[in-house]
């Protein structure tokens, strides 16, 4: 949850970035934050599929 926080506030990052005309920055950070979420995601679905605690 705290990895996806963080690609949130990013996103806010992008908006003031396009909103002052660097685009070129926001899509590097575009980039970044998608690189960021694929890896929370790796990291989720490997602990949904291997829970640190049995049932």
């Amino acid at each position: 949850m705290h990895e996806l926080r963080k690609i949130g506030v990013n996103l806010n990052q992008v908006a003031y970035l396009v909103n002052i005309m660097q685009d070129g920055e926001a899509l590097r950070e575009l980039h970044r934050m998608q690189d960021g979420f694929c890896a929370a995601m790796d990291r989720l679905s490997r602990f949904l599929d291997k829970p640190l605690v049995e049932e």
